[in-house]
């Protein structure tokens, strides 16, 4: 099986970054060792946004209980801003820029932190219906 150099690049760009290079604007650039990579600005932020709500939940609020309707409301309130977000952008061709999508993705990351708080039909549930 011979794959070409810039075949594997391209998966490799794709994998990053989901998007194709028409839709490079909706990556942040990063240099790496002399190298350009490109990663998705949502994800990127719902990286940095779970890491965040882990570190804060286990080291800041870990004597806090949340009980399950509450906790179930907090997911959905931080979830609500990166889908109204990609909706507008999906179905009304609004065009976001980077930084929201970073700060939607943070806020989607650190409620998807809120999840050990919910008994995991439920949050299926919840799921699914976004």
């Amino acid at each position: 099986m011979n794959v070409s150099r810039e075949k594997v690049k391209k998966f490799l760009l794709f994998l990053l970054s989901h998007h194709t290079e028409e839709y490079a604007h909706r990556t942040l650039k990063v240099r790496f060792r002399g190298r350009e990579l490109r990663l998705c600005a949502r994800c990127s932020g719902l990286t940095i946004g779970f890491i965040l709500g882990i570190i804060v939940q286990f080291y800041v609020w870990k004597w806090l209980y949340v009980p399950e309707p509450l906790a179930m409301l907090i997911v959905t309130l931080f979830l609500t801003p990166a889908l109204v977000d990609w909706g507008t952008q999906s179905v009304l061709g609004r065009e976001s820029k980077n930084w929201l999508r970073v700060a939607t993705g943070c806020l989607l990351g650190f409620g998807i932190g809120f999840t050990r708080f919910i008994e995991l039909l439920r949050l299926l549930l919840l799921v699914s219906f976004f």
